[in-house]
């Protein structure tokens, strides 16, 4: 089972794929709108799922997303008001929206899983998909949220897997994980096993060694690549990402939002069709990858023509201090992976496009007269 939390993880963009149920038809339609995206609130989210736990009678799988840490309108964010206290304009009560996504949404399905007898028998993974780096507080910085660096406030992410039956409690890991790594330790924990070319990341049962493994990170639509082999860091970013450039382009999409928007929302209008309760809705604009090129060609740009920020984290944790002057060795072994795992785990693909679905978008871009 399926449920998403905003209309970006739609079926059209494949994320549907191997489930049974995939609950949108109560998300698209609603009024939480924001960015022209339908959002479902964590009250709905949580109602749905304790209602279709308590209707389930054979062994399954669900994704269950809540979305309410971001930034989010008042309007749709559903927080309690003794939850919100004001921490900056940019945090929107971070720390609140925090403790209510613990407390609020994922303590009551706990409760429903031991109350219903399924909590021994139960693997739970609590994982968010990023961090957020909220050094605009701290430091009045226009780089801050999760989109404009692989700080590692940004790369960290919460990692919590309960399982009673398969792994001792309170066992607790410091060798460095990837979101990669989960989908082979569940098959592991479920004694599912599956060829290494099939699955990337590693199980991490607590039988397998505590071994670093050199984790590639990528942030190509902003123009960011980077690598991570034990305490080293090394981010190759675009050319000319200068806090005054960083500045002057967010105050230049600020001006452009709002003409953007205004193009999109005029295109819903006079396409109601557009927006059925079993369809997502389709923005007819370029896919993120092709702001800045196909990735191989942002990747050769980065790897040859980009500014070079390389940090030793155990003694430089904050990533203040670059050392490409001082560890060259080092820096060209890292350059090398870098470009080596680059070129091998970047890939972009439509195999969840069916030609059904091709079939309903280029009837709708003729209508629109693209086409």
């Amino acid at each position: 089972m399926g449920m998403p939390a905003m209309s970006l993880l739609s079926t059209q963009n494949g994320f549907n794929r191997g489930f049974d149920d995939y609950h949108l038809e109560d998300l698209l339609g609603n009024k939480n709108i924001l960015n022209h995206r339908f959002h479902r609130s964590s009250v709905n989210t949580l109602h749905l799922t304790r209602r279709w736990l308590r209707n389930i009678s054979q062994p399954f799988f669900a994704w269950i997303h809540y979305f309410g840490i971001h930034k989010l309108d008042p309007a749709i964010l559903d927080l309690p008001q003794n939850y919100r206290h004001e921490y900056s304009e940019y945090a929107q009560y971070y720390d609140g929206k925090v403790s209510y996504a613990d407390e609020g949404f994922l303590s009551p399905l706990v409760e429903d899983l031991e109350e219903l007898g399924l909590i021994d028998n139960t693997i739970l993974v609590l994982c968010s998909d990023h961090g957020e780096d909220l050094s605009l507080v701290e430091h009045n910085s226009p780089q801050s949220g999760h989109n404009w660096s692989l700080t590692e406030s940004v790369m960290r992410i919460l990692l919590v897997i309960h399982a009673t039956k398969y792994m001792p409690s309170g066992l607790v890991r410091f060798d460095l994980a990837q979101s990669i790594d989960v989908l082979p330790t569940l098959l592991d924990l479920a004694g599912i096993n599956l060829p290494n070319d099939r699955v990337e990341g590693r199980s991490l049962k607590l039988h397998y060694p505590s071994v670093d493994p050199i984790i590639y990170m990528e942030n190509l639509c902003q123009g960011f690549v980077g690598l991570r082999k034990g305490n080293y860091k090394l981010v190759l970013s675009e050319s000319g990402k200068s806090t005054k450039i960083i500045q002057e382009n967010l105050r230049l999409k600020g001006k452009l939002d709002w003409r953007i928007n205004l193009v999109k929302e005029t295109i819903r209008q006079l396409l109601p069709e557009m927006i059925r309760p079993t369809q997502p809705v389709i923005d007819p604009l370029t896919f993120w990858w092709q702001v800045k090129g196909e990735p191989e060609e942002v990747i050769n740009r980065l790897i040859t023509a980009a500014d070079i920020s390389f940090y030793d984290l155990a003694e430089d944790p904050d990533e203040s201090h670059d050392i490409s002057g001082s560890q060259p060795e080092i820096l060209l072994e890292m350059m090398t992976l870098l470009k080596k795992y680059a070129k091998s785990i970047t890939r972009i693909e439509n195999a969840f496009e069916t030609d059904h679905d091709r079939q309903i978008i280029e009837e709708r871009l003729k209508k629109l007269g693209y086409l």
